[in-house]
């Protein structure tokens, strides 16, 4: 008589690869958690979860964060088998960057430029920062020379050479330390 005895692969243990999610308060968040190895189809839990977000048996965590924070939530995939794990992935949820400083003018003179903007008016922000950079527009806070950092809504750039074109970019900055987005 003839055995035949077929059987599956091994399939490599199951693991969770998702090991954290960011978010923003007030911002839709969608992500897919990953896992690896067992039988497909998987089965996602988590618990406790940041409040207003929620996680489908298919492992999409989603919702509009509400509070910024971290926290480690302990997630468990369940393949098709009936295996399961569980791994810590880490929820970060940020808040929003501040408003852009607005409204910014300039007004050259003799070596010098006088300058005037309209800060944010959140209340997580702090102070503006206003960069100057010669013959081009500075990318960035960081692209440049800080003339001014501070809450006042005008400043003079004195010491400057006549003939010389300089740009300005103005950020505000929050509490944190975070730059917002740069004034258009």
């Amino acid at each position: 008589f003839t055995l035949i005895v077929e059987s599956e692969p091994l399939a490599e243990p199951l693991a969770v690869v998702t090991t954290s999610v960011d978010g923003v308060v007030g911002q839709s968040l969608s992500e897919q958690l990953e896992a690896v190895g067992g039988k497909r189809p998987y089965t996602w839990a988590a618990g406790p979860l940041p409040p207003s977000l929620s996680l489908s048996p298919q492992g999409l965590l989603s919702g509009v964060p509400e509070d910024a924070g971290q926290w480690s939530v302990e997630v468990r995939v369940t393949d098709a088998k009936g295996v399961s794990t569980t791994a810590a992935l880490a929820v970060r949820i940020e808040e929003p960057l501040i408003d852009p400083v607005t409204h910014c003018i300039a007004a050259p003179s003799d070596c010098k430029v006088g300058l005037a903007c309209r800060n944010p008016s959140s209340p997580r922000y702090d102070h503006t920062l206003l960069v100057r950079r010669a013959h081009r527009e500075p990318a960035g806070p960081e692209d440049g020379t800080t003339v001014y950092t501070g809450t006042d809504t005008q400043f003079v750039d004195t010491g400057l050479t006549n003939g010389t074109t300089y740009y300005y970019v103005a950020v505000g900055v929050d509490r944190r330390g975070r730059a917002g987005q740069i004034a258009e």
